[in-house]
Parts: C-alpha cells; structure tokens; sequence
C-alpha cells in the first residue's frame, strides 16, 4: 500500500483574505501536486466547526514510496510551476504540523468522490485498532459511507497510532457512523469538510 502525508496548517489572515487563498489553493494546488512523479489525490480539507484540534486546514496527499518525497522536494526547489505556489504558501501560513501514516487498507479510489456528495471526512483515532478487516464489514453496512481507509501513523506525534478515514454523504449520517464505531475502540475523532472545485464551482463540505 501506499502512504499519505497530511500537512494541518492556519493562515495569518481571515475573511475574504483567507477565502481568496482558498479558493486559489482548491483550483491550483491538485495540478502542480500531481504533476510530481509518485504523488496523487490531493485533498484540501477545512476544519468542521473546530471539531478538528487548533489547525483551521489539512492538506492530504498520497505517496507511492517514501522515496518520493525527493520528487517532492525537488519540485518545489527547481519545477517553474511551482515557484508561485511557494510563494503565495509562504506569504498565507502561519503554522504547520505534518504527519506521515502508512494506507493499511481500504479503497484505492478514497480522494476520487463519485458526485458532488461526499465531501465530508471523519479521521477516527483508535486506541485498540481491532484490525481493518472487522472495520471494513462493520461500515460496509453503515449508512451514509462511501469510501474508508485504515492507516498507520509512522512519523507524526505520538507515533504508531491507528486511523480510520471515513468519506461520509454529508453531516446527516454521522449518527449511524458513530453508533457502528462505538464499540470498536474510537478514541477521539476529527471531522473535515473538503474543499473542491467541481465543474468550475468551489464546493465546502462543512
């Protein structure tokens, strides 16, 4: 399998400031990331309701190989594509914290939703992972899931935790989610909303 790195980060401005940025990040930021040799499925996420810790945004992308951060790195030094990307990045942020989680199991199509739906993300955090197999049949028979993964945190802190990333239909099904997982050793939980251009419109799915 593959893995995914996660940056969560906040900007030094609000309002149409910060929603300008947005909506530059949400239409640029997929292209120049998957131009890079090894990574795919860029995800743009914003924190739903300040249900997910003290960074307003995570930015998701998968790696093939570890190896593939010199793609990245290399990229983001040397591709022309790139140069306006960093800067704007750097006048934006304000903070960052990265984590690095290894995809277990689950679909491979996880960042490719099928319509306009599914643009909220549950990251459940395990204490006792029962294992991805029982995780995947319990939610195969939830209500209002269209896609899950299993990840191992590997460099990030605390290290070594379980996660599962949940793509829900909307808001309306977190009740059956919550009622399947309960018993399966959820410890705490983050809730997204993603941020997507779809047919040339911005989509915020919380």
């Amino acid at each position: 399998m593959a893995f995914s790195y996660c940056l969560d980060f906040n900007l030094r401005f609000v309002g149409d400031e910060a929603n300008e940025f947005l909506d530059y990040a949400a239409r640029t930021w997929p292209a120049v990331w998957e131009s890079i040799e090894g990574v795919s499925n860029p995800l743009l996420l914003s924190n739903a309701f300040a249900l997910s810790g003290k960074y307003g945004y995570r930015l998701r992308v998968d790696i093939r190989r570890l190896s593939d951060l010199v793609n990245v790195e290399e990229a983001m030094t040397s591709k022309a594509d790139w140069k306006e990307t960093r800067r704007r990045w750097f006048d934006a942020r304000a903070a960052g914290q990265a984590s690095l989680s290894q995809i277990v199991s689950g679909s491979d199509k996880y960042s490719e939703p099928g319509s306009k739906d599914g643009l909220v993300h549950c990251v459940i955090s395990h204490a006792d992972f029962p294992g991805p197999e029982l995780y995947a049949r319990v939610l195969a028979n939830t209500a209002g899931v269209i896609a899950f993964q299993s990840h191992r945190q590997i460099l990030s802190a605390p290290a070594d935790r379980h996660q599962s990333w949940l793509r829900l239909r909307g808001l309306e099904h977190l009740d059956s989610v919550f009622e399947s997982v309960s018993e399966l050793g959820t410890s705490s939980a983050l809730l997204y909303g993603e941020i997507r251009e779809v047919d040339g419109n911005l989509l915020v799915g919380a």
